[in-house]
């Protein structure tokens, strides 16, 4: 996990120095605050010429997936007034992530039969994504940036588990693509500021 913080950090300076825009004025750190129910999200975007932009979100989970998941994109604004206006996204996902998962051996909860169990599993989150959105700035230079799109990230987490001669099965997959890192429907609201 060190050395994933460390690479990320070391990826941010490079993208901080290297953009190719003259005005540092455009470079935009902006955060989520509806992310907040089950993460912290912050978004670091430097526009590339006329038209592009690109960028990482950096996401640490809390809630039921507890990690840490950096989002690499790229934008084609449609209005060539980069980092302005309307846009079409695409990104990358990569995470590790910590659950606690629970188990049970398929048998309804009624049944007296029925087992469960849970068990700490940690795993990588690897996933893409394409988004269509509209950023704006108002006039005390702070940026607006909505987008809406898909992500497809499928969970890869153990669903499987033996234990007393029996296999026992998860449904975490369907919280992990409901309200978790790997949700389908994709959909982000953010406030940034130049820098």
């Amino acid at each position: 996990m060190k050395k994933l913080y460390f690479s990320v950090n070391i990826i941010l300076l490079f993208m901080l120095f290297q953009s190719p825009v003259h005005s540092q004025e455009n470079r935009i750190l902006s955060y989520a605050p509806m992310g907040f129910a089950n993460k912290v999200r912050v978004k670091v975007e430097f526009p590339y010429k006329t038209e592009f932009s690109y960028g990482t979100f950096l996401n640490l989970y809390y809630a039921n997936f507890k990690g840490f998941c950096i989002e690499p994109f790229a934008r084609y604004y449609l209005s060539e007034a980069s980092p302005c206006g309307a846009y079409l996204q695409a990104k990358l996902s990569a995470g590790y992530f910590s659950s606690n998962i629970e188990y049970n051996n398929g048998f309804a909860e009624e049944d007296p039969q029925y087992k469960t169990f849970k068990e700490t599993a940690d795993f990588v989150g690897l996933g893409v994504g394409f988004a269509f959105g509209y950023q704006f700035q108002n006039r005390k230079m702070r940026y607006w940036d909505f987008f809406g799109g898909y992500k497809y990230m499928p969970f890869l987490g153990p669903e499987f588990k033996s234990k007393d001669n029996a296999v026992y099965y998860s449904d975490s997959d369907f919280l992990w693509l409901s309200t978790g890192p790997g949700s389908m429907f994709n959909f982000h609201f953010g406030i940034g500021y130049s820098f």
